[in-house]
């Protein structure tokens, strides 16, 4: 019997017209062409995208609560609005961490899920953006400053 491209080793026993346990006549779903309509298509993509836009906010809220407490809150200024918060390497060195972990032109678009997949690691903090902007480029947050 040839062996089939779902034949595995350990499967030499299946009858003539098998392969691996799939009946004859099996297509794997991305190999047929798909048979929904354009429309179809489409909500299901935007379906899709809303369901991921849900889900990395979980995981952001998540991680937001983890470094700084229920609500979240920048540990520099206070500042409790989520959408101004945002993740701080405490020592720097954030282009290269994202870098190493192999993020896309060094953007932050799965820091999240990389620290909740490592257990939420020392050495990050809640600031808010204006905050951690301000410590990237002089150092130091004006509000420390005062």
């Amino acid at each position: 019997m040839p062996q089939g491209i779902y034949q595995h080793k350990s499967s030499q026993g299946f009858q003539k017209g098998h392969q691996s346990g799939f009946k004859k006549g099996y297509i794997p779903y991305n190999k047929g062409k798909s048979k929904l309509t354009p429309e179809q298509k489409e909500l299901s993509i935007q379906k899709n995208r809303e369901e991921s836009k849900i889900i990395n906010r979980k995981r952001r809220i998540t991680v937001l609560k983890f470094y700084s407490g229920n609500p979240p809150f920048c540990k520099c200024c206070g500042e409790k609005i989520i959408e101004f918060l945002s993740i701080d390497h405490i020592k720097g060195g954030g282009n290269k961490h994202r870098r190493e972990m192999g993020l896309k032109n060094g953007h932050g678009g799965n820091i999240y899920s990389w620290l909740i997949r490592n257990n939420f690691p020392e050495g990050f903090q809640v600031l808010c953006h204006n905050c951690n902007m301000a410590k990237g480029f002089y150092g130091n947050c004006p509000h420390n400053m005062l």
